[in-house]
């Protein structure tokens, strides 16, 4: 049994190490930041394009009908460093790992607590008690996540309150594609549905795709019942 919790150890921080490696990366390489705030408007640029696909109109403020909108407390898991939904009109709790990690690296830029209409938590959703927010947002998150089934299957229905919403996306590729350090579980549409279907009313999603490496697959569903 201790064999199998310390490799458990294991595999969590080279998932957590790999996170921050890729963020100290890409900050110190290709972004260069000038400033938190400057962050904050990368992030918020690059949101968009992410939010644009559930509907999000061009305001960044409001959801269009079809997909529907987002009301309430949001959940914003494996956030990175800034969350996408910092400065808009919505209480978050960002869910980041790597946030102390990160903290050693750019103490200028990593916020632990609260900043604007988020607060930060460096941790994991295990912290968090039952029917925490509204919504929770999933964003290229679980293809690094050795535990991803508990997240999926347990632990967002859990934090989720009565006919609460995920807001999925998953990197999905197929059977031939090498996987790298990062990315730890080769995803499908298919596999996804078996496993939210349990919990999960769908809205709405993107069609799966053929002939293709890897796509992005969005998801929007409605929790069946609150907190379980």
């Amino acid at each position: 049994m201790k064999k199998i919790l310390t490799e458990k150890e294991e595999i969590f921080d080279k998932a957590q190490e790999y996170e921050t490696n890729w963020w100290v990366r890409h900050i110190k390489n290709e972004l260069k930041p000038t400033s938190r705030d400057w962050m904050v408007g990368y992030q918020d640029h690059v949101g968009r394009g992410h939010i644009a696909r559930f509907g999000l109109n061009a305001d960044n403020r409001f959801w269009t009908l079809n997909p529907p909108c987002i009301d309430g407390s949001i959940m914003d898991l494996g956030s990175g460093i800034v969350s996408f939904f910092e400065g808009k009109e919505m209480d978050v709790i960002a869910v980041e790992p790597s946030l102390g990690r990160l903290k050693k690296h750019f103490p200028e830029l990593v916020v632990i607590g609260q900043s604007r209409n988020v607060f930060y938590h460096a941790g994991e959703i295990y912290d968090y008690r039952h029917n925490a927010v509204e919504n929770v947002w999933c964003c290229n998150m679980l293809d690094h996540t050795p535990d991803w089934v508990a997240i999926l299957d347990i632990e967002i229905p859990r934090v989720l309150k009565e006919n609460g919403r995920l807001f999925l996306s998953v990197d999905c590729r197929n059977g031939n594609v090498k996987m790298d350090a990062g990315h730890l579980t080769a995803f499908s549409p298919g596999l996804l549905s078996r496993h939210l279907e349990k919990n999960f009313v769908r809205i709405w999603s993107s069609p799966a795709r053929k002939g293709v490496d890897f796509y992005r697959w969005d998801y929007i569903g409605v929790a069946k019942s609150a907190g379980i």
